[in-house]
């Protein structure tokens, strides 16, 4: 992960995107690391598919803790802190296995959800992780 983190893989194609192919480059870059390490793909790519997101659809509370620049980091930080403390961070897919995923490790965890209010129809669907 800090190799790949460090190369910018996740980040590459982003953060050059006025250079021409920088995409092409990330993925082949990409290609190459999860070639040598598969494990570290689906973070990294998840990482590198939050950002287009996160540009349209952060909210204030998502902004004001620097999502965005914090996706797009050149480091790996894998601290478990508040984000506000982060340097950088990973995005990906909570396991939803009750036996923790195909590792078989049993798991627990209490994700921070706030449901957003739509004026028209009060509590939404969507959600604030924070």
């Amino acid at each position: 992960m800090n190799l790949g983190f460090s190369l910018s893989i996740p980040s590459f194609g982003w953060i050059n995107k006025d250079k021409q192919a920088a995409q092409v480059a990330r993925s082949s870059i990409g290609s190459v690391m999860y070639g040598a390490e598969s494990g570290t793909s689906c973070p990294q790519t998840m990482t590198f598919a939050c950002v287009p997101v996160l540009e349209k659809h952060a909210t204030d509370r998502q902004r004001a803790h620097g999502w965005l620049s914090k996706a797009q980091a050149s480091e790996y930080d894998p601290r478990n802190v508040p984000i506000g403390e982060k340097s950088a961070i990973t995005l990906g897919m909570s396991m939803t296995e009750a036996q923790g995923g195909s590792v078989g490790l049993p798991t627990s965890s209490f994700p921070s959800a706030f449901p957003l209010l739509n004026p028209n129809l009060g509590r939404s669907s969507q959600y604030d992780l924070c």
